[in-house]
């Protein structure tokens, strides 16, 4: 565990370089060395953060610049000094990272690095990646500290380390969580790091110092990752559930979502239950149970494999044939809500309503409003 100790902090080095896909805790780590290696008694201007981003290779010389006039100019009345070099993203050979520009100006860096900072100036790097090979990160090896902060890979790992963080989360908050609510949390927030500290946060002020948190406070506070709320909006639809599917597009329309996106998604919806409920109609699919713990089976005749081949022919993007049983049997159930001419002329309303966000000066979280009250609308009678 990297020392939080000030003291400790600038007597072992004075260059760090924190790189890694988890953001937020990578930003506290950068924030904590700022406040440590900067001057006791003015830090606001013994410190000095250089934003590093780029998308030109003219522009990421210039941040490189930057970073170095601030290292190599002294704090206001002499003595310590910290820079943060804030998220320069051609560390690594992307389209910016690549071009002379910015690889000469990253050498120059690594030169002054390895030549050494003056006295009493420290120079903190925080970025996203850092190629393995770069003369920046081997320079910071030979004459600083390397931190990496790495997502988990693979979706068990990732929801092992995002329960461990948000349990210290909730102990440093003082809070009190058993293992059942805590899964439920993390289903409901996600893996990621900074939702999951600003969440936590939201509870420790509903629930009062010192609470234990229980599924009924998560329900109530917690606001689902942009990755929750889609599959919660997608579900919504299949089941008919107006409010639902309302809640969840509201949701999604505050977190930024773009309502066109938003529109191919209940086409893809659509489409996919458009093609299963003709399957299930022919015969050629057959559904047992009901919910999540559906199950299906397949009735394969020469008809029906002549049927599938027409509906794959029209519609190459979705297989169900190809689908796990888990995956497709709430799927067919959701599509038994609605008839074959139902789904039809979903597909025409979607169609509509794109020209609509296009071409309307209506509003388009109207329009989409209105599309989902059609299709989640309870179902007429005389289904096929």
């Amino acid at each position: 565990m990297p020392p939080t100790n000030p003291e400790k902090i600038r007597k072992q080095t004075s260059v760090y370089l924190l790189h890694g896909d988890d953001e937020y805790p990578m930003a506290e780590r950068a924030k904590a060395l700022l406040r440590a290696l900067a001057p006791r008694d003015d830090q606001s201007l013994g410190a000095e953060i250089v934003d590093g981003r780029a998308e030109t290779g003219a522009g990421a010389a210039a941040a490189v610049r930057r970073c170095l006039q601030a290292v190599a100019t002294p704090g206001l009345f002499g003595g310590r000094k910290a820079v943060w070099f804030r998220d320069p993203n051609y560390l690594v050979a992307n389209a910016v990272g690549r071009g002379r520009e910015a690889t000469d100006a990253l050498k120059e860096l690594a030169q002054r690095i390895e030549a050494g900072l003056p006295e009493g100036h420290a120079l903190i790097i925080t970025a996203s990646q850092a190629a393995p090979k770069s003369p920046l990160l081997a320079a910071c090896k030979a004459r600083g500290a390397v931190e990496h902060f790495e997502l988990a890979r693979g979706s068990r790992a990732r929801n092992a380390q995002a329960s461990a963080f948000a349990a210290g989360e909730f102990r440093r908050l003082g809070m009190r969580i058993a293992p059942g609510p805590l899964s439920v949390f993390i289903e409901k927030v996600g893996a990621d790091s900074r939702l999951i500290h600003e969440e936590a946060e939201k509870l420790a002020v509903f629930a009062g110092p010192g609470a234990e948190i229980s599924e009924g406070d998560i329900a109530a506070v917690a606001c689902p990752s942009r990755e929750v709320a889609v599959y919660e909006f997608d579900d919504a639809v299949g089941n008919r559930n107006l409010a639902g599917a309302l809640l969840s597009f509201r949701r999604l329309l505050f977190q930024k979502e773009e309502p066109i996106r938003l529109l191919l998604s209940i086409w893809y919806k659509i489409q996919s239950l458009a093609v299963i409920r003709e399957l299930i109609s022919t015969g050629a699919l057959r559904v047992s149970g009901a919910g999540r713990s559906a199950g299906v089976s397949w009735s394969r005749t020469e008809e029906t494999d002549s049927h599938l081949s027409e509906i794959y022919a029209s519609n190459p993007f979705f297989n169900p044939m190809k689908m796990e049983a888990w995956k497709l049997g709430p799927l067919a159930c959701q599509a038994q809500r609605f008839t074959r001419a139902e789904l039809n002329g979903f597909l025409q309303a979607v169609c509509d309503s794109r020209r609509r966000l296009i071409l309307s000066r209506v509003p388009q979280r109207l329009t989409l409003e209105m599309l989902l009250i059609k299709i989640c609308a309870p179902a007429g009678k005389g289904r096929r």
